[in-house]
């Protein structure tokens, strides 16, 4: 996809400077309490599992424990968790997932099933390992692919969005202007186009809403709800007299902040 190009604006380079510096201010005064529940590092007492030679992400002890009872051939050890379907192809692998991700679900272990699968992939490997439902990866700590985008405007202004009192992660909390996980078979350029207009209403196209003030980029794993994600972040500038719609949004609200907010 060709990113259109976004109108040069030393406001806005100045905003997204101010934006960056007050949030690790607010970030450096945080109680110790929340600076630890933001850290991106899984709790102490949870247990990596394996693919093979593969990381597939973090469990607490007791879903350790159920998924070893349910998935075979796994072995418990003393610090971690082994998943011996190495040699498997990635069809096998994905059938055997998903059917004991139906299975906890029938047990009432796994809630929140969206009927949406989530692939696996490894860094730098296009090729997915598994995909499975995308509630079983946020039960089973696993990593996935995630966009996250900011919205300034070209006033120096970002667009924040307030997160329905509904969702099962953060409900109520503040959220940048739209973020979302990236669907099995799905690029993440169609994926920021979709959350784009599936929650702030934006149609991304020149100069009829908003356009890309930098392409996506890397940003490295976040922990968010006990599922690992490889983020992509991109800032995108809109339109003055463009406004997030909140009846075509997820998120409760929107508003337009100064860094000073």
């Amino acid at each position: 996809m060709r990113f259109p190009e976004p109108p040069q604006s030393d406001a806005l380079e100045r905003a997204v400077d101010a934006f960056r510096a007050a949030w690790e201010l607010a970030h450096h005064h945080l109680p110790r309490s929340a600076a630890i529940a933001t850290a991106s590092g899984p709790p102490p007492e949870f247990i990596p599992w394996f693919c093979g030679h593969i990381f597939l992400g973090y469990l607490s002890p007791a879903r350790a424990r159920l998924l070893a009872a349910h998935l075979a051939p796994t072995r418990m050890q003393a610090h971690r968790l082994d998943w011996d379907a190495g040699p498997w192809s990635a069809p096998a692998r994905s059938a055997a997932l998903q059917e004991t991700l139906l299975r906890l679900r029938a047990l009432g272990h796994l809630p929140g099933w969206r009927n949406e699968a989530f692939a696996f992939c490894t860094e730098g490997c296009e090729t997915p390992l598994l995909q499975a439902e995308r509630a079983g990866f946020y039960f089973l700590g696993m990593r996935s692919d995630a966009v996250h985008v900011n919205g300034f405007r070209a006033d120096a202004r970002m667009w924040v969005a307030r997160r329905s009192a509904a969702k099962q992660v953060d409900p109520g909390l503040l959220d940048n202007l739209c973020a979302g996980g990236v669907a099995a078979g799905e690029t993440l350029q169609t994926c920021l186009q979709r959350e784009l207009y599936v929650k702030p209403g934006f149609a991304l196209q020149p100069y009829t809403g908003c356009a890309f003030a930098a392409p996506p980029k890397w940003a490295g794993f976040a922990m968010v709800a006990g599922m690992w994600s490889a983020c992509m972040s991109t800032t995108c500038c809109c339109k003055r007299t463009s406004s997030p719609a909140t009846a075509m949004a997820r998120c409760r609200s929107f508003c337009c902040w100064v860094p000073q907010n």
